[in-house]
């Protein structure tokens, strides 16, 4: 996330709520989770500053189509942003097994 503005933004929270299907593999830095959501905190942002943030996710067996995922950024002294993505997720063949014997 950038904060366009010329003030600090302060206690930012950054949250995904990853649509059906999708599982999160791991979160780079760790987010918490919260009401289903995986969250991260920024105590300060300050002006033109960035803050990236990284879910890696899997998808469910089964799950296929398009998966929109979104993440929302409130702050108290901010304007609260969204970002989506949407992915395809196509059907996956079964892996044969090795040879056993």
């Amino acid at each position: 996330m950038t904060n366009p503005s010329r003030g600090t933004a302060r206690r930012v929270r950054v949250c995904d709520q990853l649509p059906a299907g999708l599982v999160a593999v791991r979160s780079t830095p760790r987010a918490r989770l919260a009401g289903g959501r995986h969250c991260w905190t920024v105590r300060a942002l300050g002006p033109r500053a960035s803050r990236g943030f990284q879910l890696v996710v899997r998808a469910l067996s089964g799950a296929s189509g398009r998966k929109t995922n979104t993440a929302v950024a409130t702050s108290a002294d901010a304007v609260t942003a969204r970002a989506r993505r949407t992915v395809v997720v196509a059907a996956g063949g079964h892996r044969a097994g090795g040879v056993t014997g």
